[in-house]
């Protein structure tokens, strides 16, 4: 189902992201013996249902860019942005987003480039 390397990948953002993970109320990461990691979000606030379709897993980048997204989404609710999508980010928007992503980020080099790739230019 994974390689060693792909399996290895998802584990390190995993690991990474891990209290982001378990703390976040709206998505998860979960194993499926039949399909493996699968990213589930949209998880109603009732945790009776999932409104988005599951995500099957296949490399660390497709989880990472997942959660970042989710990330940039939670950081501009907290500064009092009324949108969930960073495409259309001001500057200091996108700099706060930068500078809340860069613990992780410092950790997960090889996936920098999907933060730039947040932000439409």
């Amino acid at each position: 189902m994974y390689t060693k390397e792909q399996n290895e990948e998802i584990e390190k953002v995993c690991r990474v992201f891990d209290s982001y993970i378990r703390e976040n109320p709206y998505f998860d990461v979960v194993w499926s013996d039949k399909l493996g990691y699968i990213y589930l979000s949209g998880i109603a606030p009732d945790r009776e249902g999932v409104c988005m379709a599951p995500l099957i897993l296949r490399t660390g980048e497709d989880l990472c860019e997942e959660i970042i997204y989710n990330m940039a989404a939670d950081i501009l609710k907290q500064i009092g942005v009324h949108r969930d999508d960073p495409e259309d980010c001001s500057s200091d928007e996108r700099k706060k987003i930068k500078e809340e992503l860069k613990p992780y980020m410092d950790q997960l080099p090889e996936y920098t480039h999907l933060v730039t790739e947040l932000f439409r230019e």
